[in-house]
């Protein structure tokens, strides 16, 4: 356990076009610029989807989807990704 307070911090965030599909996403990333300790989304599951907000396998990113306001925004579009999925008995 650090000593830090986690009074600062530095947030990076990656923009991403899918090619060919009109669909974005953001990749965010938050650290404590005093201990430089990485941050954890707390409440998402694992893997990367372009229609629902996930995280990396370690929690320290939030790959989330993202359109334009006011665009005809659907979310019945599907597009290829992954979900880390817990079975239960398995720990």
């Amino acid at each position: 356990m650090s000593n830090c307070k986690h009074e600062t911090f530095g947030a990076t965030v990656n923009v991403n076009r899918i090619e060919d599909t009109g669909n974005f996403s953001a990749d965010i990333r938050i650290v404590c610029t005093q201990c430089l300790r990485k941050f954890c989304f707390k409440g998402f599951e694992c893997g990367v989807s372009r229609n629902e907000a996930l995280v990396s396998i370690d929690a320290t990113e939030l790959r989330a989807p993202i359109y334009p306001q006011g665009d005809n925004h659907s979310r019945d579009t599907i597009l290829a990704g992954f979900k880390v999925v817990k079975e239960e008995g398995n720990e």
